[in-house]
């Protein structure tokens, strides 16, 4: 089914998998959609007349909840909606299950970049300590069964294994949306195959020019993704109803930062969203691009340059979004949460908020930067309930952890998420007493001019 309905500490929410996106619900409105549910199990698919009726009813019209009822003007009926049954605690901090699971479904990788954060390299994924199939079935239907809609295939490189399109396989038959990760290197039947399989979204990576690119990913590479990219773009353009999103993803850092508007104009060009990351010292960069992390002032010239790249007119009219989720202080166009529970407010990444990660041996883990510190490795989902490894002590320690510094400042959870947990803990900082201690050498709010 599209739509997903799960209880929630401030009420509930709706799962949209074909949007990928959530709706917050406040009491009244889970209560009177949980109703109308029930109805639609027990009396069929019952109609409602729109005239006069709540403002909930015509939210739900909206969000595509209730559809027309043909020949019958101003009524509308239920469509088919999945109801999660709630667990029997409801933690009153967090939701009660990942939207997202962030897959490393092997750390097998055709390549080797210099920037890994997890150290992805050639080896045989057979060798490497991994769920089996059945497994990854498994586990799958476990967070299906519990609520989680979205599910995004990361690595290594996620389709070197051969076993990878009968994941993929699963994770559509559940009805999940379902993404990947991809280095762009893909075999001439992946080329072939993959496209029409189900992927909602490809994230691929692209580190600028094609000098650039392959000083950090290897010769060819660049021409390696180009070629993905007009085999996407042809598919999209051929099967319209199978429209796959694509996403470019720039890591940046000193030595690719000039490249930047090669990325966003080559996003514009093919009609597809570019999101930046900055590097993060974590895997085989701290091997050799750990200098390559830009300063503070760098790192705020760089996120200058986004706002000034997405006001240009012919990026604008392209209509591919920017993403720029770390610090992003110089856009005045983020929608006001202010209202909203965590964690839709704006107030931190989507690691332990909104999505989990789940690692090639099936334990959990807080953040893909952290996926191999003992401190934030949760349980093995083989043996373990959704509740057991999402409310985890080493879940929880980092969940919980007070962002100090952040709190008061006037960007926080208006346009900035807050300093993130990975880079705190890699510059020294630590996590003590339910605070998050340390700096965030990315944050250039004291340089930013006073409004």
């Amino acid at each position: 089914m599209r739509f997903t309905l799960r209880k929630e500490y401030f009420g509930g929410l709706v799962h949209d998998a074909k949007a990928m996106t959530c709706h917050v619900l406040s009491p009244s409105e889970y209560s009177l959609l949980r109703t109308i549910v029930g109805m639609m199990t027990v009396e069929g698919v019952p109609t409602f007349s729109l005239s006069g009726n709540s403002t909930a009813l015509e939210r739900f019209k909206k969000i595509g909840l209730l559809e027309e009822v043909p020949n019958r003007p101003d009524n509308v009926r239920v469509v088919g909606i999945r109801l999660i049954a709630p667990p029997e605690n409801i933690p009153d901090h967090c939701l009660t299950a990942p939207i997202r699971i962030y897959h490393t479904y092997s750390r097998a990788c055709n390549l080797n970049c210099s920037q890994c954060c997890s150290r992805s390299s050639l080896f045989d994924p057979k060798l490497e300590q991994r769920m089996s199939v059945n497994e990854i079935d498994l586990v799958m239907k476990k967070f299906h069964d519990a609520g989680t809609m979205e599910w995004r295939f990361t690595g290594g490189e996620p389709t070197y294994s051969p076993d990878f399109p009968i994941s993929l396989a699963t994770a559509k038959s559940l009805g999940m949306a379902v993404m990947l990760n991809t280095n762009g290197c893909w075999s001439e039947k992946h080329l072939d195959e993959l496209p029409g399989a189900g992927l909602q979204e490809v994230i691929v990576s692209l580190e600028g020019t094609e000098a650039t690119n392959d000083s950090r990913r290897g010769p060819g590479v660049f021409r390696n993704i180009f070629k993905l990219f007009n085999r996407l773009q042809a598919h999209n353009r051929s099967h319209p109803e199978q429209k796959v999103q694509v996403t470019v993803n720039m890591t940046v850092a000193k030595d690719n930062v000039g490249d930047v508007e090669f990325v966003v104009r080559t996003g514009a060009e093919f009609g597809w969203n570019v999101n930046f990351v900055p590097l993060r010292p974590y895997g085989r960069a701290l091997d050799g691009l750990s200098k390559n992390t830009m300063t503070t002032r760098q790192f705020m010239s760089f996120s200058e340059n986004v706002q000034r790249l997405r006001d240009l007119p012919e990026i604008k009219a392209s209509g591919i979004k920017i993403i720029h989720r770390n610090m992003d202080l110089f856009c005045q166009d983020y929608p006001n949460r202010d209202g909203l529970p965590v964690p839709f407010d704006y107030s931190d990444c989507g690691a332990l908020t909104t999505g989990f990660g789940l690692s090639p041996d099936g334990h959990v883990n807080a953040c893909s930067f952290l996926m191999t510190d003992p401190d934030f490795i949760g349980p093995s989902m083989v043996t373990a309930s959704v509740t057991e490894a999402w409310l985890h002590p080493n879940m929880e320690r980092s969940r919980k952890a007070q962002k100090i510094g952040c709190t008061g400042c006037r960007f926080y959870r208006k346009q900035c998420e807050g300093k993130c947990r990975a880079m705190v803990l890699a510059n020294g900082g630590r996590i003590e007493n339910g605070k998050l201690l340390g700096l965030d050498p990315y944050c250039y709010r004291a340089y930013m001019p006073r409004a």
